[in-house]
């Protein structure tokens, strides 16, 4: 509620936000909702938006919205729905390691402060590096201690890899192209050349 103060919205309208957002209660059942079940207690959801809900992406967006002011100048934040990538550039390998150690620190700390967790088996990183570039020099603090190193990451349906090579992408959308065109190929004799 905060956040959205933040940007403006009060009044009747952020009234009826609270409102949609505290009094809720939840509550588990395991096994058939017949006689043979058992239930915990009702507990007061505290924190989140209701699951599948239509406002829930649109908050969720509010509430994340702030996160690139978090960041230091040297990097650039792309968010995408509930997937956030983290631009990192440095003049070279000492200065980018060390920004890369930072980031994860203000990340961190932005998280801790809006009441978040980073889940650390869906957070990678990824160095784009030159071919020439020894693989082995990749290796910075950060993925030792913090996140894994990834080999590919896939970004927004991009197969991206370190050497920004577009193999396994092309490979992927070779593929999806080759069953277009059988389908294609079997409908030509029953459809016209306009359709």
């Amino acid at each position: 509620m905060e956040k959205l103060e933040l940007y403006g919205i009060q009044g009747k309208f952020s009234y009826l936000i609270k409102s949609y957002l505290t009094g809720r209660f939840q509550r588990v059942i395991i096994g058939n909702s017949g006689l043979d079940y058992k239930s915990s207690t009702w507990k007061q959801i505290k924190n989140g938006v209701p699951l599948g809900s239509i406002l829930g992406p649109l908050l969720f967006l509010i509430y994340i919205n702030d996160l690139p002011r978090a960041l230091d100048v040297n990097t650039d934040t792309v968010l995408y729905a509930d997937d956030t990538s983290i631009l990192i550039t440095g003049p070279n390998k000492g200065d980018w390691d060390e920004s890369i150690v930072n980031t994860y620190k203000q990340i961190n700390s932005w998280f801790q402060s809006n009441r978040l967790t980073l889940n650390l088996n869906k957070t990678q990183f990824l160095g784009f590096r030159t071919k020439y570039f020894l693989k082995d020099d990749v290796k910075t603090k950060s993925d030792q201690k913090y996140i894994s190193n990834a080999t590919e990451v896939s970004f927004l349906g991009l197969t991206l890899d370190s050497a920004l090579s577009w193999k396994k992408y092309i490979h992927k959308l070779t593929g999806k192209l080759c069953s277009a065109c059988y389908a294609l190929r079997h409908i030509r004799e029953v459809v016209s050349k306009d359709i």
